[in-house]
């Protein structure tokens, strides 16, 4: 299993209807991926100490191996709700952090 985690400031003035799109489209995503085992996000409550930027919004998505988290990175049906999230984040690419979970061992 491979938990692929996104974090991602949001900025200010973006409302509520829009948050909720965003999210409701992540989850969505289990409809047309195969491998995608579970999906959870919401408010996050992380702040990066070494950088300054907190963290306001996160999700993550569990693949049940790596070929379903690459899918995901590259098929294209990905790329509006990436898009998305982009177009309401502060600074872009800056205001998003994405990193993966495996095995223990």
């Amino acid at each position: 299993m491979i938990r692929h985690t996104v974090l991602f400031k949001l900025k200010p003035d973006v409302s509520k209807q829009e948050i909720e799109r965003i999210f409701t489209d992540i989850v969505g995503l289990a409809n047309h991926l195969p491998g995608i085992l579970a999906i959870t996000g919401g408010t996050c409550y992380f702040h990066d100490q070494k950088s300054g930027r907190p963290f306001t919004h996160g999700f993550s998505i569990d693949f049940a191996d790596q070929g379903a988290r690459d899918s995901f990175l590259h098929d294209a049906v990905t790329h509006p709700v990436k898009n998305r999230i982009m177009n309401v984040t502060t600074g872009g690419m800056d205001g998003v952090i994405g990193f993966d979970f495996g095995e223990w061992g």
